[in-house]
């Protein structure tokens, strides 16, 4: 598993961002990892107390273009629902 973790640099919310690049989602259901979410560190604990509000999802890769490189520091995203995908096909 690796992560990157990112800084929404206009100061809107969510300020912050982690992605984690993992081989399968199996991987969080993983005892390894469980233990690390249940045996946090004292530093972690106090930095996830000031973070109101914290979601995790797991998505699969559908499709790529283009090619990525390491060297990118800025990450963008879209979310959008099953719904609005179909209001657009109409």
């Amino acid at each position: 598993m690796s992560r990157c973790r990112y800084r929404a640099p206009d100061g809107r919310n969510p300020a912050w961002f982690a992605f984690y690049d993992i081989k399968d989602v199996s991987v969080l259901l993983d005892p390894s990892y469980v233990a690390f979410r249940e045996n946090r560190s004292e530093n972690e604990v106090r930095v996830l107390e000031k973070i109101p509000t914290r979601e995790r999802q797991a998505g699969e890769l559908i499709s790529t273009r283009g090619s990525f490189s390491e060297d990118a520091s800025v990450l963008v995203w879209v979310e959008m629902s099953l719904k609005d995908m179909a209001d657009k096909e109409e």
